[in-house]
């Protein structure tokens, strides 16, 4: 699991507008994480049926993690994904509880972890709380604000809500 910003230092020597934490190499980790299918939870507790699927209903869905931090603001923090990335059976996206065969550390998530592969940390919510099917993304800062892939360099002409949310590692 990658967070956006693992290197950030670096590219910032070549790209000056770049915004966010400072971050060195690091910012970056592999685990084990076990725990149940979303899309199993999802189809086992009647949420989501095969004709949810094929009828493509679901395409433009989003899930929603909420978990049990706040952001600088003190809202609940929040992220999404497209719902039809937690069902493909082949994303594997987990609600874990095990890190490494163990009881996942109060600092990486405990008790429950949302775990997106190959999409950004921030998209792997920690001590999740809550999980939506939405039609709209997270609206935390985090989903609405940051992590946007903005290639205008003049921050005054940025219209944040036009850039889509950060999704997979970079």
């Amino acid at each position: 699991m990658a967070c956006a910003g693992n290197r950030r230092s670096h590219t910032r020597k070549v790209y000056s507008s770049v915004k966010g934490v400072n971050w060195d190499v690091g910012a970056i980790g592999n685990n084990k994480y076990t725990g149940v299918l979303l899309r199993d939870l999802l189809f086992d507790s009647g949420l989501i049926t095969k004709d949810d699927i094929t009828s493509g209903r679901l395409n433009k869905m989003h899930l929603v993690a909420t978990g049990l931090d706040k952001d600088f603001q003190g809202e609940p923090f929040s992220s999404s994904i497209p719902l039809v990335r937690a069902l493909d059976p082949d994303n594997q996206v987990t609600l874990a509880y095990l890190m490494n065969d163990k009881t996942i550390p109060g600092d990486h998530g405990y008790p429950l972890r949302l775990v997106v592969p190959g999409y950004i940390g921030i998209r792997n919510c920690k001590w999740v709380c809550k999980l939506e099917i939405s039609d709209e993304e997270a609206p935390s800062c985090m989903q609405r604000r940051d992590y946007k892939w903005v290639t205008e360099t003049d921050w005054t002409k940025i219209d944040i809500t036009k850039y889509e949310s950060l999704m997979g590692n970079v």
